[in-house]
């Protein structure tokens, strides 16, 4: 398989100082591949956008091949797609097994578009009894690896293998500052730097992005008769719950004591439908659950959705028009409330 082939061709015309041709492009992709490293393990990177940058990196040492990184999601957790060199449409298995073992089996063959492009080779990150990634190749030419070959990705791998940790650490670290943790939710700042983002990136590759407002009506209530565990309680159910029916990519977080902000990247307002619904369906089930007598506090979710670009070009704009809606449910929900 030429990828393998031309790094270790690579090296060894560097060694002996004849090398011409592509010699010199490789070598400058391999110094800033170790580049890269060296800031990590400084702890000045951000983890996601180092681990993009250590994939096209990857890409640029191996030639021929398309590289997929994966890392552990918390201890004993299963691996999780952090970045790839793939254009976006193409699909990838964003979850495989923590086991190392089963590491190539839980990586589906690449079948997008290309279909010339095809999973070659599946490599742990890390000591085998202590696996925090993968590095997964997929190729043009569908070959195998050599055993030469398969010495010099193994060596790549181990070489990252220490900047992934101290990315992960600092990760961690960030995380801290950027959760509440009463509800395990993100704090309102980074949501709104997240939208800021997520626009951004929507407007440069012409997608959507749908903001969800999501407010517990009846929570002043509920928590002056069932007490403020209780209320605590009741939130951190319901973050676990709106977390566990988003994608990994999407943003739970909240913008008040009983309201949440949850952000859609890639996803218009009719895709979203979909998300609102279950929204739904998973809060009356906590709420079912936690509302019980001799509580009488009569406790609701209301939501309102807006979304970039149909309802506006900035954060600001889309969110007032999440909030018009919000209002709109919460009287329509307030008179069939009285209905009843």
């Amino acid at each position: 398989m030429s990828c393998g082939v031309n790094v270790m061709q690579s090296d060894q015309r560097a060694g002996t100082g004849t090398g011409t041709g592509t010699t010199a492009p490789r070598e400058a992709a391999r110094l800033a591949f170790r580049t890269e490293i060296a800031d990590a393990i400084s702890g000045i990177v951000d983890r996601d956008h180092f681990l993009l940058r250590l994939a096209r990196r990857v890409a640029d040492v191996t030639g021929d091949a398309w590289v997929a990184i994966y890392t552990r999601n918390g201890v004993g957790g299963d691996l999780l797609l952090r970045s790839n060199t793939m254009p976006n449409a193409r699909p990838l298995p964003a979850r495989i097994s923590a086991d190392p073992s089963r590491v190539t089996e839980n990586v589906v063959e690449y079948s997008g578009a290309d279909p010339s492009r095809q999973l070659i080779v599946s490599v742990p990150i890390g000591p085998s009894d202590d696996v925090m990634g993968a590095l997964v190749l997929y190729s043009s030419t569908g070959a195998g690896l050599g055993e030469s070959e398969q010495a010099t990705l193994a060596a790549i791998a181990e070489e990252i293998a220490p900047a992934i940790a101290v990315a992960e650490h600092y990760h961690a670290v960030k995380q801290t500052s950027v959760v509440d943790l009463t509800t395990g939710a993100y704090v309102g700042w980074y949501v709104s730097q997240r939208f800021d983002e997520e626009i951004a990136r929507a407007r440069r590759t012409q997608s959507s992005v749908t903001v969800v407002i999501a407010a517990v009506l009846g929570f002043e209530e509920y928590q002056h008769e069932a007490g403020y565990d209780a209320g605590d309680s009741l939130l951190r159910e319901l973050t676990a719950e709106y977390s566990g029916l988003t994608r990994v990519f999407d943003v739970v977080g909240m913008r008040g004591r009983s309201e949440f902000t949850i952000l859609l990247p890639n996803t218009d307002l009719s895709q979203a439908g979909t998300v609102i619904a279950r929204i739904h369906q998973r809060s009356a089930r906590v709420i079912e659950r936690l509302a019980l007598p001799p509580v009488t506090a009569r406790v609701n979710v209301v939501t309102g959705a807006a979304a970039f670009p149909a309802d506006g070009e900035e954060a600001t704009t889309i969110v007032l028009a999440a909030e018009h809606r919000f209002n709109q449910n919460e009287i329509l929900h307030q008179r069939m409330s009285e209905q009843v």
